[in-house]
């Protein structure tokens, strides 16, 4: 059966038996980073940041399983005639946690789960029952617990310790709709910063990964040594992405044999992300399309914003379609636009009216990308630019922004007003809020009264406004039908 390429696994065990894009060289990168510093790694989700943790993880920790085969044919193998191996392979004391389970509609239920969080962490990476994980956790604040938990292995291997921490920013939203973003981001601060210092004398090396780099709202520079490595970063293709060149070498070492034809369809639909010379696929989509034409031939389709909860991103695009609407159908038609891009944005930014932070957001979050013009001066630059050449990357993006503008072509969009609730839902059942208007008995009226034997009929002096935050009583909806959702029911003049 042929290989196939790996799906839903972030286990570097796992991805090394399929159609593995190698990206070992970078565990060289980190080992030549200054001492304590903290690489802070921001992509598009599904870009292979967990993967690319677990693989340091099973390099440099001591705790990983002695599976001398899983970077035997890589290329960190090759490097320094295998010096390199000799010398960092299973070597460090390491600690690797994800913050994505850390969630709470509350500041109590938020420590309760970080709290549980470092009792796994604890047990595993101590050895020990779960028993006495809790009882050695219990015995600090859970602020300190990361330190404290440095400093017991600094104790027992008498080496430096690397920490690898995934999705740390994925409570910011949560915590700011339950109002208690700034709560949330001290208590982390405090988390992070105490294990993180350059102070520190038991931290080697740190990386952290999520989406949006709002790692500044946790993390004070004067504090910790913070190293960025962003969309715009010539060295992230480093860590994540899959250039067309690797895909194609992938294919050739696998002998799997895809058309010209084919191939210019996978680049066309999931490619175009540029990042400094290199042009990178949305790896992801392209294994779900290839997987599925393993068994089903099929034309490419949308997969990537498929999988995503992208309400957030469509209630920005509702609130503020006046200002996006002219430059999205310009990226639509296949045009470039020049946009100001923050790398440090939090979710106070996003909330905040500021249409510049959404046009960050979307190419932090992999729905826009660089030009190659773009690209190239920006990785020419030693300091960020203050303006970049913005496009979408392919026809899977592009398909994503057509449908939003499909959606706000209807005509009532043009005086600023956003789409109309339904008059009436299952879902939601509006109240009808109206000026009302006594209408004297005419012999049309006063015949259906006695007909119906009901009280005399209410007319509506203009048209009703919808509310629908109280449920339609029955004597309402004969008064809508009656009134204005019927107008021939109305008497005539």
């Amino acid at each position: 059966m042929p290989k196939t390429f790996s799906i839903g696994s972030s286990n570097f065990d796992q991805v090394v038996e399929q159609n593995y894009f190698d990206k070992t060289s970078a565990l060289s990168v980190l080992t030549t980073l200054p001492e304590k510093t903290v690489a802070v790694i921001s992509a598009p989700r599904r870009f292979g940041k967990s993967t690319f943790l677990n693989m340091t993880e099973e390099f440099f920790s001591y705790n990983a399983r002695k599976v001398n085969t899983m970077f035997s044919n890589t290329a960190i193998a090759k490097m320094n005639e295998g010096n390199f191996v000799k010398e960092h392979m299973r070597q460090y004391p390491l600690i690797r946690l994800s913050l994505k389970d850390v969630r709470g509609s509350t500041l109590k239920k938020m420590r309760s789960d970080l709290k549980q969080v470092m009792y796994d962490l604890y047990r595993k990476v101590l050895r020990t029952n779960f028993s006495e994980a809790c009882d050695k956790v219990d015995k600090i604040k859970i602020e300190d617990s990361l330190l404290y938990l440095m400093e017991l292995l600094v104790q027992k291997f008498n080496k430096k310790v690397i920490v690898l921490i995934d999705e740390y920013e994925a409570n910011c939203h949560e915590a700011f709709i339950n109002n208690y973003y700034d709560a949330y981001c001290q208590y982390i601060r405090k988390f992070l910063e105490k294990a993180l210092s350059k102070n520190n004398a038991t931290l080697q090396f740190s990386v952290l990964t999520g989406v949006i780099p709002c790692v500044h709202s946790f993390l004070d520079e004067k504090m910790v040594l913070i190293q960025s490595f962003n969309m715009a970063h010539p060295m992230i293709n480093a860590f994540i992405g899959t250039t067309l060149g690797e895909f194609k070498q992938t294919l050739l070492q696998n002998n799997i044999v895809l058309k010209d034809q084919e191939l210019s369809e996978i680049e066309t639909w999931y490619g175009g992300y540029q990042i400094g010379q290199h042009t990178c696929l949305n790896i992801w989509s392209v294994s779900i399309h290839y997987c599925h034409n393993l068994k089903v031939k099929s034309k490419p389709r949308d997969h990537w914003t498929q999988t995503a909860d992208i309400s957030f991103i469509k209630n920005l695009f509702k609130k503020h379609h006046i200002e996006l609407e002219k430059d999205l159908q310009s990226l639509v038609s296949g045009h470039s636009i020049i946009k100001k891009i923050n790398f440090n944005i939090s979710i106070i930014d996003l909330l905040a009216d500021k249409v510049d932070a959404i046009w960050s957001l979307l190419f932090i979050a992999g729905y826009l990308t660089l030009t190659k013009k773009s690209a190239l001066l920006a990785a020419e630059k030693k300091t960020p630019l203050t303006e970049y050449e913005l496009k979408i990357p392919n026809l899977e993006l592009k398909y994503f922004f057509n449908n939003y503008l499909d959606y706000y072509k209807k005509p009532v969009l043009r005086n600023n007003t956003p789409p109309p609730a339904p008059m009436f839902s299952i879902f939601n059942k509006p109240t009808i809020i109206a000026e009302k208007k006594e209408v004297p008995q005419t012999s049309f009226a006063s015949t259906l009264s006695k007909k119906k034997k009901t009280a005399p009929l209410t007319f509506y002096k203009t048209k009703p406004k919808i509310d629908i935050r109280k449920p339609l009583t029955r004597l309402e909806v004969r008064e809508v039908g009656l009134s204005y959702l019927s107008p021939r029911y109305l008497p005539k003049k």
